[in-house]
């Protein structure tokens, strides 16, 4: 089965599940496709999605110059990454996770979903049981470039809920990215839209529109059985990353902005200063 109750459950709801069970085998394979293999290696970053120790989910991201992250064959992905006390996520053999490769500059993505299989050294190996892309709406248009001296000695800050400066991030944001997970496997995503499409409530509660899109409902497919994400925004000027791990409810009654929505309501806030190693140009990709 390609698809699990949860997806399967919001597919049939937006009159897709028919389709999406003849489509499905045909574009969630057990393997990456060459144009995806080479494409992950040519990036120099990737988000990450997992869950801790206590099986809070977490969104973070690897960086390193391209080709830090390789595939070898159809089916691993290898990256390397010193490990970092800040991070959220301490990947352990076994762990499953969620990769999303983006390119925001030339807006493609491509996911693949398995299992740590090795960790040797600074080399994390996985193996990927799921290979597939999405189209690029809602991807803003910005280019990443890695530069290891932007960063210094990351700070973590640990917070219970939004600060001030948290709140003007995710109210001017234009992207963010989603961990999620059910019935022992992550998901991880990206979510974008105009800027301020992320609706911030006084009590810390963000509001976020699920916009039409592929209909595959990876993210919501877990969120409806397993309420429990983490998000990921980045401060593109300084190289902050803050993430956020709570608890969802979803909203299925269309609006007049969304066919759907769902809110978040954190639990954990954590700042890491300076942890992007990233330099971002904003615009799309110049054709030559």
């Amino acid at each position: 089965m390609v698809w699990h109750a949860g997806e399967v459950e919001l597919q049939r709801l937006a009159g897709s599940q028919e389709l999406l069970a003849r489509v499905g085998p045909r574009v969630i394979r057990p393997f990456m496709p060459t144009q995806h293999r080479a494409f992950f290696e040519e990036l120099p970053f990737f988000v990450l999605g997992g869950l801790d120790a206590d099986a809070r989910p977490w969104a973070t991201l690897r960086a390193g110059p391209p080709g830090f992250l390789r595939a070898p064959d159809d089916t691993h992905l290898s990256f390397d990454a010193e490990s970092d006390p800040t991070d959220p996520l301490d990947l352990r053999v076994g762990d499953a996770v969620g990769l999303l490769g983006i390119q925001p500059h030339t807006r493609r993505r491509n996911r693949a979903n398995g299992r740590v299989e090795a960790r040797e050294g600074a080399t994390t190996t996985v193996v990927v049981m799921q290979s597939f892309g999405n189209c690029p709406k809602y991807i803003m248009p910005r280019e990443a470039r890695f530069e290891p001296r932007r960063t210094g000695r990351v700070r973590l800050e640990v917070r219970s809920g939004l600060d001030d400066e948290a709140r003007s991030l995710i109210s001017g944001a234009d992207t963010f990215h989603v961990a999620s997970s059910f019935d022992g496997h992550v998901d991880v995503s990206h979510r974008g839209g105009p800027a301020g499409f992320v609706e911030l409530h006084d009590s810390g509660r963000l509001r976020i529109p699920d916009y039409a899109g592929n209909r595959f409902f990876n993210t919501l497919g877990n969120l409806i059985r397993n309420p429990a994400a983490g998000l990921l925004f980045l401060e593109w000027d300084q190289g902050h990353a803050l993430h956020l791990s709570g608890r969802v409810t979803v909203d299925l009654r269309p609006t007049t902005d969304a066919q759907r929505h769902w809110s978040f309501t954190p639990r954990c806030v954590l700042w890491r200063r300076h942890a992007v190693p990233l330099r971002w140009r904003h615009g799309a990709l110049k054709p030559t």
